[in-house]
């Protein structure tokens, strides 16, 4: 039996990355399609053996901050190493790349008929606003503005956050933020649209975000989830960020080795890389306490990452495919 932690409302890891390529199997009920090079329609089985673990050990131990590196193939563990004292039945508070989750269970809200679809309105799930001020800002946006960070609305992110947790409603607070663009239009990134998204699977389930997580995906995989404290793979945003990312449905996508990879991010180096075309998840923690440690560390992560994992997998079934006799 697995544990899932939440730590003030972020989601935690505990040994969870042998469900995650089950799990993100949800993001397919959002009818997103992957936009990859040209490989074969089957990656080789055993493709994990393309990577050296000794060069991706040595390469792991060089990043000072890195907590933890498992990867995923086939449901099955192909590589778990951890880090800096840290240990399996530690707890890694995941930060914002608890957002992909929430992603992950808006597609089983809507695959269980609980929500519409993403183009819902939220007005349906906040009838409340119908009669206040808000009521333009509910019936404009939908459940897939909030998904890709589309709401039209300032963030409560960055500079705004700490104002918008000490607020006496998060709903309300997100929604009276100032509207700089249409929504559909703009990324903007924004916790409290993250938030509003749990608010309506409440709403639309009639039980907390944390009890549809169990009802709907933890207990079907056989883990569960301990007491709270407190997107798709198509691109349908560009990050203002640049640097080759994009944002789905709750998800990043970020190019390496040349391939659009989906990822779940989260503050200090916190990673999900999904990488469908080889049955696969790689998860990296780190120690998110700021300090000048912290420069350059995700980017020498992602450097580690594209190097040393996806690269090589990559080599080998093109190798693979080349090799191969036409029939």
């Amino acid at each position: 039996m697995q544990t899932v932690f939440i730590i003030n409302g972020e989601l935690s890891l505990f040994h969870l990355i042998s469900h995650l390529p089950v799990v993100l199997l949800s993001m397919t009920l959002l009818s997103a399609t992957l936009p990859v090079i040209a490989l074969p329609l089957t990656a080789p089985a055993k493709s994990a053996t393309a990577i050296s673990t000794d060069r991706l050990q040595a390469a792991a131990t060089r990043l000072p901050r890195l907590q933890s590196l498992i990867i995923s193939q086939g449901g099955e563990i192909a590589f778990e190493q951890y880090y800096a004292g840290r240990s399996a039945n530690q707890p890694a508070n995941l930060k914002s790349a608890s957002k992909s989750v929430i992603s992950a269970l808006i597609g089983i809200a809507i695959d269980k008929g609980f929500i519409k679809g993403v183009d819902q309105p939220i007005a349906d799930f906040f009838p409340e606003y119908r009669q206040t001020d808000l009521v333009a800002t509910v019936n404009a946006i939908t459940v897939g503005n909030l998904l890709t960070m589309q709401a039209g609305l300032a963030s409560t992110s960055g500079r705004n956050y700490g104002r918008w947790v000490v607020s006496d409603d998060w709903v309300e607070s997100a929604l009276r933020m100032p509207s700089v663009a249409a929504p559909g239009t703009l990324m903007i990134y924004s916790t409290g649209s993250t938030h509003i998204l749990s608010a309506i699977i409440a709403r639309a389930t009639d039980m907390n975000t944390r009890e549809f997580a169990q009802q709907y995906l933890a207990s079907p995989l056989g883990f569960r989830l301990a007491d709270w404290v407190a997107d798709s793979l198509m691109a349908r945003a560009t990050s203002p960020r640049g640097e080759g990312r994009f944002y789905g449905y709750g998800w990043w996508l970020r190019d390496m080795a040349g391939l659009q990879v989906p990822m779940a991010w989260g503050y200090g180096g916190q990673l999900i890389f999904v990488l469908p075309e080889f049955d696969m998840v790689v998860v990296a923690t780190s120690d998110s306490t700021p300090d000048p440690s912290r420069r350059g560390h995700l980017g020498q992560l992602y450097d580690l990452i594209e190097n040393q994992i996806i690269a090589p997998l990559l080599s080998a079934t093109l190798t693979s495919t080349a090799a191969t006799p036409a029939s």
